[in-house]
Order: C-alpha cells, then structure tokens, then sequence
C-alpha cells in the first residue's frame, strides 16, 4: 500500500503520518515493528508506525522524497512487508528579498507633491 504525506520545509521532529500493517498470528508473532532505512532523512517509531522528519527538509534541495518502510512481526522466521511512501516538501519563503542595488540615493524638489521620487526592484531567489 503507498503512503503519501505532506510536510513543509524547515521543520524537524514533526510528525508527518502514520503507517499500518496487521498480522492474523495471536500474541507475541502477531506484534509487527516498522523500520526505515539509516540514512533516511525520516524516522519511524518501531511500534505505532508514527513517521516523523529527523531534520529539517529543504524544498530547494529536494521537492519528493520517495522511503521505503519495512514492516515485520515477531516470528522466529519473521514475515516482513514494505511499502513505498511518497513525501512532497511544500515550500515556505524562506530566502531574503535582494535589491538591485546596495544603497539608493535621489534628490526630491522642495514642495512638490504626487511627484515619483524612485522606483527600486527587488528579487527573490526563493527556487
């Protein structure tokens, strides 16, 4: 079963979902533990399934993470199932404003009124 979350960048140790899987076996083989790879950028905890970020994420790096979770009971000969999840990083403006120039500097006529005095541009990089 795929799994799709959402989460917005810049945000670390927040949960983002939950993962289920059921075992028919009674008592001790039935228990089921989640796993996700070391180097994932995400962590699950082993008995709810509640995944969370293990850092801040950065939609500028990386728009889509795609993990794989792991999921086996508690049988001397473990059944183990995995699924795919699929994490959207949604953006936040996070970057400064830049101006075109460093410093503006314009003469203004004493008295004059509805005059423009300067128009200035400003850029984002937010990308």
């Amino acid at each position: 079963m795929p799994y799709q979350f959402k989460i917005r960048e810049g945000i670390a140790g927040r949960v983002i979902g939950k993962v289920e899987a059921r075992d028919a076996d009674e008592g001790r083989n039935g228990q089921i533990r989640y796993e996700l790879p070391i180097e994932s950028h995400f962590e699950v905890d082993a008995l709810t399934g509640e995944v969370s970020t293990r850092m801040a994420l950065d939609y500028e790096k990386q728009q889509v993470h795609y993990v794989v979770v792991t999921a086996k009971d508690n049988a001397p000969d473990p059944r183990i199932a995995t699924a795919t999840m699929t994490i959207a990083v949604e953006d936040v403006m996070d970057e400064m404003p830049v101006f075109s120039q460093f410093s503006y500097e314009v003469n203004v006529p004493e008295n004059a009124r509805g005059l423009k005095i300067i128009q200035v541009q400003v850029s984002f990089y937010n990308v």
